[in-house]
């Protein structure tokens, strides 16, 4: 593979090891993209903390307030991710990043709370109620006036607050941009209601089915959309679905979800959700331990990163204006994924998020490497993103 001179990042082989939890290691991270934060984020972080309560983004629970503010502080991924994004738009990125995390981690400190990924362990009934929310939640983004207030479930914060984001969104949105945000938005809704609901059977998928199913519940491509929507790209739908291009985000999104595996994998075997990632699947497909398990889920992430680079480098060449800008997008959204993971609590204090977060933790540093863990351009032997390789001819 030629060099990525544009994307190169330095390697400081002084930096220990990232270990989330005791006993449980990770590998370096083969990430060659330069580090990057949007030059407003410190003002626009006090705005939304502001919009936030005005808003009651976390009503009156004030741990889920303190995680989500301080403890998650996913605005940070998002200023790492869209650094390019004007003053203006960058806010609403940053309010919605917050908000996608409201639901998320809440109901490991609530058992009786419902949020779209909601885990076993909850109320009774919960999947039906999540599918009432994640329900309630798209009438909220297809426009302001189908917006049900009447909520049964306990889920009115996040659809109002959703609300009030999507109309920031929809008044600066092109109909294509905000059409992709809502298609995007329903696929994350069905990928997180089959990975809960999986979780919930005691079913184990494959590798290759959670590869496909991981995808969509993620929300790494609807969060792209919404960042491209962030620094106002307007591809056409022929640049948007090109193969490549489809290609390229596919594997950035493969990227970041497997990155945030590895690093939540103490976190979510804590909560029993360890059959819910890459790290327990592989582990169960392989009969070998999750540490065992750590070195195949590297091998193959770095294998799909590898492919990204590759992607990128030739869109870089042969793609329009917009094209180029969104695979830069793409590369600093898996980069400033790993700074942002390392930084904050979320991952590094692992709790049942009973109380507020430890705001004063050590300074994690990740280890970087020079090369992937497996150099192999060959496609990975998982059939249905075999198809991505092709597009390097």
């Amino acid at each position: 593979m030629r060099e990525q001179r544009a994307m190169q990042a330095p390697v400081n082989k002084e930096d220990p090891l990232v270990t989330f939890a005791p006993g449980f290691e990770l590998q370096p991270f083969f990430c060659p993209i330069e580090e990057a934060i949007h030059p407003d984020y410190e003002e626009l972080a006090r705005a939304c903390v502001e919009w936030a309560d005005a808003n009651d983004m976390y009503g009156d629970d004030a741990v889920e307030r303190a995680w989500g503010l301080f403890g998650t502080r996913s605005d940070l991924a998002f200023a790492r991710g869209c650094p390019a994004a004007p003053k203006d738009r960058m806010f609403i990125l940053m309010l919605w990043a917050l908000w996608i995390f409201v639901g998320d981690d809440n109901h490991h400190h609530d058992t009786n709370s419902i949020g779209l990924t909601g885990r076993p362990g909850g109320p009774s009934n919960k999947i039906a109620r999540m599918v009432d929310l994640a329900g309630r939640m798209t009438c909220a983004t297809d426009g302001p006036e189908t917006l049900l207030d009447k909520d049964r479930n306990g889920g009115s914060r996040l659809v109002r607050t959703l609300a009030r984001i999507m109309d920031m969104i929809r008044a600066r949105a092109t109909p294509t941009q905000m059409q992709r945000i809502l298609d995007r938005q329903r696929q994350w809704v069905l990928g997180e209601l089959w990975l809960s609901s999986a979780l919930e059977l005691g079913i184990v998928p494959t590798v290759e089915e959670y590869t496909m199913q991981r995808h969509s519940s993620s929300g790494g491509l609807y969060a792209f959309e919404v960042q491209a929507w962030g620094q106002d790209l307007r591809m056409t739908d022929a640049e948007r679905n090109h193969p490549t291009v489809v290609a390229a985000a596919n594997a950035a999104n493969m990227v970041i979800s497997w990155d945030n595996d590895l690093i939540s994998y103490p976190k979510e075997e804590r909560h029993g959700e360890e059959k819910g990632n890459s790290v327990g699947v592989m582990a169960h497909q392989l009969c070998c331990s999750p540490q065992d398990a750590v070195a195949e889920v590297t091998a193959v992430r770095d294998r799909v990163m590898s492919l990204f680079l590759a992607l990128h480098e030739k869109l870089t060449h042969t793609g329009s204006d917009d094209v180029r800008q969104f695979v830069d997008l793409l590369a600093h959204i898996i980069r400033g994924h790993l700074d942002w993971a390392v930084a904050i609590p979320r991952y590094r204090e692992i709790t049942d998020h009973k109380e507020p977060p430890t705001l004063d933790l050590p300074q994690m540093r990740m280890e970087w490497s020079h090369a992937p863990s497996d150099p192999c351009m060959e496609p990975v032997d998982i059939g249905p993103i075999k198809w991505w390789w092709d597009q390097l001819r």
